[in-house]
C-alpha cells in the first residue's frame, strides 16, 4: 500500500514539474520582450533608481504588463498552450486531494492551525524530522509545541502531514502565475473560475510555506508574500475589461 502511495505521489511530482515547466516558459517569453522595451520606467522615474522600488510594486507592475504582452500577442496556439496546462493543473490537483483525502473545505482548517503553531511561537530547537508515516511520535513532536484539546489533535497533526507532502510536490509559484496572470488574460470570461482555482493554489502554498517555516526555518513566513497574491486576485477580480 505504501508503494501505491508512493508512486501516486510521484505523478503528482512529475505532472506539476511539467506545469512549472510550461508556464515558465511562456512567461519568460513574454518577459523577455517587456526588457528591450524598459518596462521599470514608470517606477524608475516616481522613486528616482530602480534599488529603491518596493517590490510589491514592481512585481504588480512585472505583471500587469505581463498581462498586456500577452493580450497583445494572443494567438490559438498559446490559448490551447495554457488551457492544456490548465486541464494538467485540475488533474493534479484532483490526484493531490484523494492522495491527501481531503477536500477544498479542509484546506482553510489546515491553515488556520498552522498560524496557531506560528503565534504561539514555539518552534522546534533541535534537529527533528516531521514524517506522516511515524505515527505516535507526532503526537509525541506536536505536543511540546502547542496546548490543545484532545478533539483538536487530529486536526493538528492532518495540518502537519499535509504540508510535509506539499512541500514535496510544489516547487515553485508557477500555477498561481497561471490560474492568477495568465489564464484571465487569455480567456476574460472564463477569469472567476481561474480565479477561483487560483485561490485554492494559495492556500495550498501557504499551507506548504508555513509548515516549511515552522519545521525548518523556525520562524514566521514571509506573509507579506502571500497577502501581495491576496491582493492581486482582489485586483483582477474587481478589473472589468
Amino acid at each position: 500500500m505504501d508503494g501505491i502511495r508512493l508512486d501516486q505521489l510521484s505523478e503528482i511530482e512529475y505532472l506539476i514539474k511539467r506545469i512549472n515547466s510550461s508556464v515558465l516558459d511562456i512567461f519568460a517569453k513574454a518577459k523577455s520582450n517587456l526588457d528591450e522595451r524598459d518596462w521599470l520606467k514608470p517606477l524608475k522615474d516616481k522613486y528616482g533608481n530602480e534599488k529603491e522600488i518596493p517590490w510589491k510594486e514592481r512585481r504588480k507592475l512585472l505583471f500587469k504588463e505581463i498581462m498586456k504582452e500577452v493580450k497583445a500577442n494572443t494567438s490559438d496556439v498559446l490559448r490551447e498552450a495554457l488551457l492544456n496546462v490548465f486541464a494538467e493543473w485540475i488533474y493534479a490537483k484532483r490526484l493531490l486531494f484523494s492522495f491527501l483525502q481531503i477536500t477544498e473545505k479542509d484546506l482553510d482548517a489546515y491553515l488556520e492551525a498552522l498560524m496557531k503553531l506560528h503565534q504561539r511561537g514555539v518552534y522546534p530547537d533541535d534537529f527533528i524530522i516531521w514524517n506522516p508515516t511515524h505515527g505516535s511520535l507526532r503526537k509525541d513532536m506536536i505536543s511540546k509545541f502547542l496546548i490543545f484539546n484532545d478533539d483538536k489533535e487530529e486536526l493538528f497533526l492532518k495540518a502537519m502531514d499535509t504540508g510535509y507532502y506539499l512541500s514535496r510536490v510544489l516547487g515553485n509559484i508557477s500555477p498561481l502565475v497561471l490560474l492568477i496572470v495568465l489564464l484571465p488574460t487569455i480567456d476574460h470570461k472564463n477569469k472567476m473560475l481561474y480565479l477561483q482555482e487560483g485561490e485554492t493554489a494559495l492556500k495550498l502554498f501557504m499551507i506548504k510555506d508555513y509548515w516549511y517555516s515552522f519545521i525548518e526555518k523556525r520562524e514566521l513566513p514571509d506573509v507579506e508574500h502571500w497577502e501581495f497574491w491576496k491582493e492581486f486576485i482582489n485586483e483582477i477580480k474587481e478589473e472589468t475589461h
